[in-house]
């Protein structure tokens, strides 16, 4: 019923006068056309309708006729009758719940769209410019009569769309009652990618396919598809989001593939660019998932807000490319739970990495990002940590390296306060970065804070130098 006049005019070979003469007097789709057919019988009553157009339109009104949902009352009734509705009414024990009309909200915005300018100012002013689903049953569906419903600019034609409406809503009703939970988490997802970035039909699928809801909300998956379709990114941003030397998307995935951006900007333009996209990022992401889902499960994997340190594996990287299949870097996923965390988790490592313009001066490059637990990030300073590591291996000073072995004494140095009861949080911690950036220096240190053995410190000493590069 809300196939749309275009739509229909490609099934049915509609004839462009036809077409035109249906837009210019708001027959929007198929209900509206049905419904001024059921009502007067003819088409020859409209602005600019001939003959001929009108025995177009009785045609196709002829072949869908079926589908009217008020063909029987319509018909068999005086052209001033009360009756055209009827509300669906629920038992008090299947009441619709907060998630359930958070759904129908979005479902009577996007139905809105199809619906002509003066219909949607009618009834915002109506509705005091609340369009929520509270609000239109309040207002609307609980009166037993829409013939009740008086208010300035509600026209022949605007009732004739809000018996449209109301006949839709009741409809979905039906529906979603009968939704389980994790249907329902995806009929919100579904029906806010329509809402507020306008999402087609046919992308929707992409998007959701081949996706198990019962995880929570795909982070990643939208954050791709959003970038894909522009709703987030402008044209000449998203041609460096799907380039940009592999900054964000990571085409060496071979079980996945994406398509390759061709990128024609200016070194001026992609500069700036570069300089505000992270930004532009972050700000999106924090409005979809922080404010907009906020009530609802997001998909984090083992990721939790309440970890001290969390860190993006190759193993976790894998089962997010896996389960969404995205393609992103292991860097940009780790950007954007630090962004969903930013409020209990700072960033630790290279964060000029996503500014290729930016000129960087340290010599110790990141291999990693990692994320710590804000209430760690006054006790102990692990940017320095590493930063000291780093430069007594490219200063080759075996001495002092062989006193890592005694670990947590060693960290005490790195300690702001005096906190040494949250050694064991932190010394893990820094086991688990060594691990990433110095992995041929964890085998100098056991279980037990003690060296193996001398010989085999040495050796692992002139392994590092051999085998790991340092930039000056």
């Amino acid at each position: 019923m809300d196939t749309t006049i275009e739509e229909l005019s490609k099934i049915e070979k509609l004839s462009t006068r036809a077409t035109h003469i249906c837009l210019y007097n708001n027959l929007n789709n198929l209900f509206l056309i049905l419904d001024h057919y059921v009502s007067n019988d003819k088409f020859l009553d409209i602005r600019n309708c001939g003959k001929r157009t009108s025995e177009e339109l009785t045609c196709i009104s002829q072949k869908y006729i079926h589908l009217y949902p008020f063909q029987k009352f319509v018909n068999n009734e005086p052209p001033d009758s009360e009756l055209l509705t009827t509300p669906v009414e629920l038992p008090e024990n299947e009441r619709l719940s907060h998630l359930q009309k958070s759904i129908l909200t979005n479902f009577i915005h996007i139905k809105l769209k199809s619906l002509s300018s003066r219909f949607n100012n009618t009834l915002r002013n109506f509705l005091e410019d609340e369009i929520s689903f509270d609000t239109f049953d309040r207002l609307i569906l609980s009166i037993p009569n829409l013939r009740m419903i008086n208010t300035k600019g509600m026209g022949k034609r605007s009732f004739i769309e809000l018996k449209y409406l109301t006949h839709e809503i009741n409809n979905y009703i039906d529906i979603i009652t009968q939704f389980n939970d994790i249907e329902l988490l995806r009929e919100l997802y579904v029906t806010y990618l329509q809402r507020y970035h306008g999402i087609e039909e046919e992308d929707l699928q992409l998007i959701t396919f081949d996706y198990d809801f019962s995880q929570g909300i795909p982070i990643f998956k939208s954050i791709f598809y959003l970038a894909r379709f522009r709703k987030i990114l402008s044209h000449s941003e998203r041609s460096l989001f799907f380039n940009d030397n592999f900054r964000y998307i990571d085409f060496s995935a071979d079980h996945l593939s994406v398509e390759f951006s061709e990128c024609s900007l200016t070194r001026e333009r992609i500069r700036q660019i570069n300089k505000l996209l992270p930004s532009k990022l972050s700000d999106s992401i924090k409005k979809i998932f922080k404010e907009d889902f906020l009530e609802y499960q997001l998909n984090t994997y083992s990721c939790i807000q309440l970890a001290d340190f969390i860190h993006v594996d190759d193993k976790l990287l894998q089962c997010i490319q896996i389960s969404e299949k995205v393609p992103f870097t292991k860097q940009f996923v780790t950007f954007v739970l630090a962004t969903l965390y930013e409020d209990t988790h700072f960033l630790l490592g290279d964060v000029g990495w996503f500014y290729p313009s930016y000129r960087r001066h340290q010599f110790f490059e990141w291999k990693s990002f990692y994320l710590i637990n804000r209430r760690l990030e006054k006790i102990f300073n692990f940017r320095e940590f590493v930063l000291y590591l780093s430069k007594l291996i490219a200063e080759e000073k075996q001495t002092e390296l062989i006193k890592i072995t005694d670990f947590r004494p060693f960290l005490k140095q790195f300690f702001f306060t005096k906190r040494y009861h949250e050694m064991d949080r932190i010394a893990a911690i820094c086991e688990s970065i060594i691990h990433d950036e110095f992995p041929d220096l964890i085998n100098m240190v056991d279980g037990k804070n003690r060296i193996n053995s001398f010989f085999s410190a040495i050796d692992a000493i002139n392994k590092l130098y051999e085998n790991q590069k340092y930039k000056d």
